[in-house]
């Protein structure tokens, strides 16, 4: 709080002032994993007044305005230099308009000695619900402002950034030096002071002094790291590791500690899809028992999942490179989808070619477990496809370029029902094969073999030690390796396909031919 009164984020007032107040509950937290401020103030702007209505009650959060996370990150890895900073303080740069900044009261002393004072708040406070969106919108109104005089650093400051975090990057040093530059000359326009500047290039920052650089953390093996939007990321290899931190306490496993620990497992991209889908499929067996939150598992499931869990020491072994090639005139996406009885998925990877060599790489992927209500297994298969589409359309729209798209499923049900008309079947395929083809015939549909399908692991899960030895889930199958033509043949379509609409013909016959006229009346 001392630094709110330093920096004059904070006045002193009178509580008789007349203006309606709101007084804000805060307290400190701890988060040792950060670089810059381990010790935070938080304000809880939910806290009930004796109307028993909060401040947060009455205010709106805002239309979400930035990018969203996936594409942000996506994004991320097409960089051949990576950059990422962050904005200091990001929220305390706006100022709160009188009389609103009234809304925002605290009691105060530095000591216990010291009498109570009342200050109140004058910038935009985090725990207060419009906190987000209206710092956001400031950043995105300087950006338009500023348009003219720093073009590049406008659309960095409108496409690249998530909250504070900047994740952007060039391909080449010069271009992201010119990133670097306009972005800091906008953002000061406005008063934002961005900093922690971070690249897998040295190069990039070498005119930046020392003290507006990131402060890397010590991985457990040594390693020099840094958050990326919740990623460890090591700049030196240039790599996203996972790990994990089990609970302390595992003398009695409930489902509530088991969602816990499935929560920790930080992963927005999907890189270890199918270790959380394992576990994903595990709890909703849980819910199927009806078991209460803290009520402790029968012995045959506690061992199973004591048994599944001691096996994630593993996971700081993950590593996947950041970067993934786009330096090819040929580039392609290529995604997989399957399903189980248990759950269903998609990943996508990135084919690129140069010279004669060729690379694929796993850019992504999404899971979902079955829903309850037994679904057969084309249909579960249709999903995964349907996800396939959404996936890959929310990659396309990501990215700036164009390139050549194949989908890949090993059920020939569903790519036969894909090449007929939606209004030929019943409702739950109509609706997905008509998802499907409103993306666009820049998508082509192939036949892949089931044990060449990399997206039938992410369908059955797989335990860390599992993934960790799968090539198939790193890179996809050998054949995207070879040219087009050694690509798998597709298989014969099906032509007496389930769930067709069926179509009633009604008919009349008439016994009496004879036709009577009505006699007219005059």
């Amino acid at each position: 709080m001392r630094e709110y009164a330093t920096l004059s984020h904070m006045s002193l007032i009178s509580p008789q002032v007349p203006e309606s107040k709101y007084y804000l509950p805060h307290h400190c937290v701890h988060k040792l994993d950060s670089t810059s401020t381990k010790l935070r103030v938080v304000f809880d702007g939910s806290a009930k007044t004796a109307t028993g209505l909060s401040l947060n009650d009455i205010l709106h959060s805002g239309p979400t305005i930035q990018p969203k996370l996936f594409n942000t990150l996506v994004r991320y890895r097409f960089f051949k230099v990576a950059l990422s900073g962050d904005i200091c303080k990001m929220y305390r740069c706006v100022r709160v308009s009188h009389p609103d900044d009234y809304l925002q009261c605290i009691l105060w002393r530095e000591n216990e000695a010291d009498d109570i004072k009342t200050y109140k708040l004058n910038t935009v406070t985090y725990g207060t619900k419009p906190a987000a969106f209206l710092a956001i919108r400031a950043m995105h109104q300087l950006a338009i402002d500023e348009e003219e005089n720093f073009p590049l650093g406008s659309k960095v400051v409108r496409r690249d950034f998530y909250v504070d975090d900047m994740l952007s990057g060039g391909n080449t040093i010069a271009e992201v030096e010119e990133i670097r530059h306009q972005v800091t000359a906008l953002l000061k326009k406005g008063e934002f002071l961005i900093r922690k500047w971070c690249s897998n290039d040295p190069d990039a920052l070498r005119d930046v002094p020392a003290e507006d650089c990131e402060t890397l953390l010590k991985f457990h093996d040594g390693t020099d790291v840094t958050k990326t939007l919740g990623l460890t990321w090591d700049p030196q290899s240039d790599n996203f590791i996972f790990s994990f931190t089990p609970i302390d306490d595992w003398k009695v496993v409930t489902k509530r500690s088991i969602l816990s620990s499935i929560a920790r497992l930080y992963d927005p991209l999907g890189l270890i899809g199918p270790v959380i889908t394992k576990a994903k499929m595990f709890m909703q067996h849980l819910w199927k028992l009806n078991l209460q939150w803290d009520e402790s598992l029968p012995q045959s499931l506690h061992s199973l999942w004591i048994e599944y869990i001691s096996k994630f020491d593993l996971m700081h072994r993950f590593t996947f490179p950041r970067h993934v090639s786009m330096a090819s005139a040929s580039l392609q996406i290529h995604g997989f989808c399957d399903a189980s009885l248990a759950a269903y998925g998609a990943c996508v990877y990135v084919r690129s070619q140069f010279n004669s060599v060729i690379k694929s790489e796993l850019l992504c992927s999404k899971s979902r477990v079955a829903p309850l209500k037994t679904l057969t297994v084309p249909k579960l298969e249709l999903s995964a496809a349907c996800l396939l589409a959404e996936l890959i359309d929310t990659v396309v729209k990501s990215l700036d370029f164009h390139c050549e798209i194949h989908c890949w499923s090993d059920s020939m049900v569903v790519l036969s029902w894909l090449r007929e008309l939606p209004s030929n079947f019943n409702v739950f395929v109509a609706n997905r094969i008509s998802r499907i083809q409103s993306y666009g015939t820049r998508i082509t549909w192939h036949y892949v073999p089931t044990k060449l399908n990399p997206a039938d692991i992410l369908s059955r899960g797989a335990t860390p030690g599992e993934l960790l030895h799968s090539s198939l889930w790193k890179g996809g199958p050998n054949f995207l390796l070879n040219e087009a033509s050694n690509w798998p043949d597709t298989a014969s379509y099906v032509d007496d396909l389930p769930e067709r609409r069926r179509h009633v013909l009604l008919t009349t016959s008439l016994t009496d031919l004879s036709i009577q006229l009505p006699i007219p009346k005059y």
